[in-house]
């Protein structure tokens, strides 16, 4: 989902924000794109919840500003420093091929906890959602940790040597 327009997200996900801060803790949106299909279309409305950093689990669809698009409900792939508090996500869209860039943890406004489509309500992650978003991070990660051995690698062959 996004809310374009700087001016008007940064209104909204105030909006958002003081909603949860009140005594139930829930806001309610409608989601205008269609980045979260099939789980999510445009049209559904989402319920929103307040989430503490280290709640955040790999599979969680989680709502965050962008000064790029607003509003943005993508699902949580890892967090830095997954036993500790967190500083940074990494999400991404279900209906995109690539990794989003890293989210400021203090950007993430809640966790979406129910999608209501029609009079049916759906949860936003599945046991699957979760183990394919653990997959993905083993598979960013290793790339990450073969690019870095490589380039360091590179570094330590004298030109002599090419």
């Amino acid at each position: 989902m996004k809310m374009s327009g700087t001016p008007g997200s940064l209104i909204a996900e105030t909006l958002v924000r003081d909603v949860l801060d009140r005594e139930t803790g829930r806001a309610v949106i409608k989601v205008t794109s269609s980045s979260m299909s099939p789980r999510i279309e445009a049209g559904d409305a989402i319920s929103i919840v307040r989430a503490e950093p280290r709640s955040l689990l790999p599979g969680d669809v989680v709502v965050f500003r962008s000064d790029e698009a607003g509003l943005v409900v993508h699902r949580l792939i890892w967090r830095n420093h997954p036993l500790g508090r967190p500083t940074h996500i990494f999400t991404k869209g279900d209906a995109s091929g690539r990794l989003d860039r890293s989210v400021s943890i203090d950007r993430v406004v809640g966790r979406v906890e129910d999608i209501r489509r029609g009079e049916g309500h759906r949860s936003p992650t599945t046991t699957l959602d979760r183990v394919r978003c653990l997959l993905l991070a083993a598979g960013y990660g290793s790339k990450r940790w073969f690019r870095r051995r490589l380039t360091r690698k590179a570094r330590q062959t004298r030109p002599e040597d090419r």
